[in-house]
């Protein structure tokens, strides 16, 4: 295979990962407009004044038969570049339900999340805390009935399925434009009826960020179609 082949195939591959097969965003909510889901995997907090550096998410819709935890996690990569699961910290319980609100505050100097359990200005003793960065952490679905967890990093699922769909909803009209990202997460192994309505949650202040990886792989390729189109010009 020539170079111009490896290039093209690479762009390929990097564009076929972010088309998502999940169902649109109108499909998952009443109102909603017909948003794609990306893959995306790695998320940041985009509030991080100093003051108060956190993100808000809200269960807005849970349509299943199961019951589950969600969280945060912090991850590294190895020299193979293999994803290694960190630190986590549950941000809902399997008894939360729709309407269920809760506020992940970070202490970005020390790379530590936490949840304020006694309203105590700051991290505090008594508050849920994990060591994981607000700049970079993914989430994860802890599946109480089944003993499954699936996390946002589709390398660390054990089935190999990519159980979270992720949506950039932000000033895109309808039902769903106050949150900057939503997540849908379908929570049966393999995928199972893969309507992704398991657990929707809708996310304030936090962005998702492609990894570096991916970055590279997709400029290669289109840098290689570029190289491509001058020589044909040539």
């Amino acid at each position: 295979m020539d170079l111009k082949k490896v290039l093209i195939l690479s762009g390929a591959m990097v564009l076929s990962a972010a088309a998502h097969a999940v169902p649109t965003l109108d499909n998952i909510y009443s109102g909603a407009p017909s948003l794609g889901g990306s893959a995306a995997e790695s998320f940041s907090v985009t509030d991080t004044d100093g003051y108060e550096d956190d993100f808000f998410a809200m269960i807005t819709l849970e349509q299943a038969a199961y019951e589950s935890n969600m969280g945060i996690y912090s991850y590294s990569t190895d020299a193979m570049g293999n994803i290694v699961l960190g630190d986590t910290l549950q941000v809902f319980d399997a008894a939360d339900e729709t309407g269920a609100i809760q506020t992940v505050n970070f202490d970005l100097l020390n790379d530590i999340a936490f949840i304020d359990n006694d309203g105590t200005a700051g991290l505090s003793i008594g508050d849920d805390q994990a060591g994981i960065s607000g700049k970079k952490f993914g989430f994860y679905l802890d599946v109480t009935n089944t003993g499954h967890t699936y996390y946002s990093h589709t390398a660390l699922n054990g089935d190999g399925y990519d159980h979270l769909g992720v949506y950039e909803t932000k000033g895109q009209g309808g039902s769903t434009n106050a949150w900057d990202l939503v997540l849908a997460w379908e929570d049966i192994w393999n995928g199972g009826d893969e309507d992704f309505t398991d657990m929707v949650v809708g996310l304030h202040d936090v962005i998702a960020v492609p990894e570096p990886g991916t970055l590279a792989l997709l400029a290669m390729g289109l840098f290689g179609l570029g190289v491509a189109r001058h020589r044909q010009k040539a």
